[in-house]
């Protein structure tokens, strides 16, 4: 019995120029990976189908959705303080300037 299964990987993209602006964190990227004709399921062994049917591409899920989710939130963060910083100069100027409309109450 030959069963194949798949597995989720998370892959670095390369590198990125933004406007003359490096990021050096990676950003990452999902792919699905085939794993086809297990030696492990080659002799029907009976943990063939719980193991790479069901835990292999849960696990491999869930740890590479969290380096996704996680690598790509560091990267956004990176982005966003080296390469976008008008953006976050004029979100704080204009905390700054609601907060001096706040009325003190002395």
């Amino acid at each position: 019995m030959i069963i194949s299964s798949c597995a989720v990987v998370a892959e670095k993209e390369p590198s990125q120029l933004y406007n003359n602006c490096t990021v050096n964190t990676p950003s990452y990227h999902i792919k699905k990976q085939d794993l086809s004709e297990s030696e492990v399921c080659s002799n029907a062994h009976p943990a063939c189908l719980p193991v790479l049917g069901i835990f292999v591409p849960a696990i491999s899920t869930v740890v590479s959705g969290s380096i996704y989710i996680v690598g790509n939130t560091i990267h956004w963060l990176e982005y966003q303080g080296r390469c976008d910083s008008e953006t976050i100069e004029i979100k704080a100027k204009a905390l700054k300037d609601s907060l001096s409309k706040v009325p003190q109450n002395t």
